[in-house]
C-alpha cells in the first residue's frame, strides 16, 4: 500500500489516488484501425495504445464518460479479430473542433478468440 500524503486544504490522499497516470496494466503503443460505435455514431479511426483491459483511440468528437462502446479490431500481435464492448473512461481535454480527441475505453464482454489474444 502506498503512503498517505497530506496536501494543503485536502483530505488524506494515497499515492495511488494522487498519481496522474491511473493505468493498472502495461500499455503497448500501436496504431491499428479500430471500427467502433459510440451511441449512434460508427467510426473507423486509429488506436493510440492497447492493454489487456483497455484501448485508447482517436475520436472526432468528445463522448461522455460512461458511454457504451462497441469495438472491432484485429489484435496487432496475435492477428486475431477482436469484438468487444466497453465504456468510455477517459476523454482527453478540449481541442479545436477539427481535431480528434483521444479517448480511453475499458474493455468488457470480449469475444472468446479476442480474449485469448489480449490476455
Amino acid at each position: 500500500m502506498g503512503q498517505t500524503l497530506r496536501l494543503a486544504g485536502m483530505e488524506k490522499v494515497s499515492e495511488m489516488e494522487y498519481s496522474t497516470d491511473r493505468r493498472r496494466e502495461m500499455r503497448e503503443e500501436v496504431a491499428i484501425p479500430v471500427l467502433y460505435t459510440v451511441g449512434h455514431k460508427t467510426m473507423l479511426e486509429k488506436s493510440h495504445d492497447i492493454s489487456s483491459n483497455g484501448i485508447s483511440v482517436f475520436c472526432p468528437y468528445k463522448p461522455a464518460i460512461g458511454e457504451q462502446v462497441r469495438l472491432r479490431f484485429t489484435h496487432p500481435r496475435e492477428h486475431v479479430y477482436v469484438r468487444a464492448n466497453g465504456r468510455v473512461v477517459y476523454v482527453e481535454g478540449d481541442h479545436a473542433p477539427d481535431q480528434a480527441h483521444r479517448i480511453g475505453i475499458h474493455l468488457s464482454d470480449i469475444s472468446r478468440p479476442g480474449l485469448a489474444a489480449i490476455f
